[in-house]
């Protein structure tokens, strides 16, 4: 009875110090003539000097786990998001600062005059410390694309293909299915935020774009969009920043 008197009082947020708390817990017991003792005994903080019953009852309904957790809650939250930030950062400080890359654009109408989205790719990985080792075009072709990709998984010194066009719906793109033949483990995030960034410039359109990624081989391969906006949102965003980490990564 006591108890359900107690928590029924402590629920409705009548007693808001120990040692209110404690007076209360005296007079419930028949203990009056101690009130004036037990207040005695409570120390600057609060906390009983004492073992005695009321003291007891107080401390376990001032230390209730539930509200040792809610009240320490936001720190161990920021203990743990500290903990995986500085993983993180000491991922990215082990990383490789400059990573070759392989420029491939997909388009039956581009030239190297007119592959606007092949050379951002060049200038951003370039400005950005990162080694060009070649660029090429092919035809949106199934047959071409798994050709020129698969020379690249094969014979060359580069740990990261990026190709660019061909990924949209259209009866001609086929660059999302040849590629995806290819990966053994694939990137979804990529492809997903990828789309949510895009979806703040371009708005639902963003949901025809098949933009993705992966591994192959011991490779990185990503598959932009076409346009040249699409592409420097993904370089930008996504790739650069994170080119030296996959590549760590996929080395481990």
């Amino acid at each position: 009875m006591f108890q359900r008197d107690l928590a029924g009082d402590l629920k409705e947020g009548a007693y808001t110090t120990a040692r209110e708390r404690r007076r209360m817990l005296c007079v419930e017991t028949g203990n009056q003539g101690r009130r004036e003792g037990c207040d005695k005994k409570v120390r600057e903080n609060g906390a009983p000097s004492t073992t005695r019953t009321c003291d007891l009852l107080v401390r376990s309904q001032t230390l209730y786990p539930t509200e040792l957790w809610a009240r320490n809650k936001p720190t161990l939250e920021s203990n743990i998001w500290d903990a995986a930030h500085m993983s993180h950062l000491d991922h990215k400080a082990t990383s490789p600062a400059s990573v070759r890359c392989y420029v491939l654009t997909i388009s039956d109408t581009r030239t190297t005059a007119t592959d606007t989205g092949g050379r951002a790719i060049a200038e951003l990985l370039e400005a950005g410390g990162h080694e060009v080792s070649g660029r090429a075009i092919v035809k949106d072709d199934p047959d071409a694309i798994r050709a020129a990709i698969a020379a690249e998984l094969d014979g060359s010194t580069a740990r990261v293909i990026i190709t660019t066009g061909g990924t949209g719906i259209t009866s001609r793109d086929s660059t999302y299915e040849v590629v995806c033949n290819l990966l053994e483990k694939r990137l979804e995030g990529f492809g997903e935020l990828f789309r949510m960034l895009s979806y703040h410039e371009i708005g639902p359109a963003a949901m025809m774009s098949r933009a993705c990624a992966g591994t192959a081989r011991g490779k990185i391969i990503v598959s932009l969009p076409g346009s040249e906006n699409a592409v420097r949102l993904g370089m930008t965003k996504l790739l650069i920043p994170e080119l030296g980490h996959l590549v760590r990564e996929l080395s481990r």
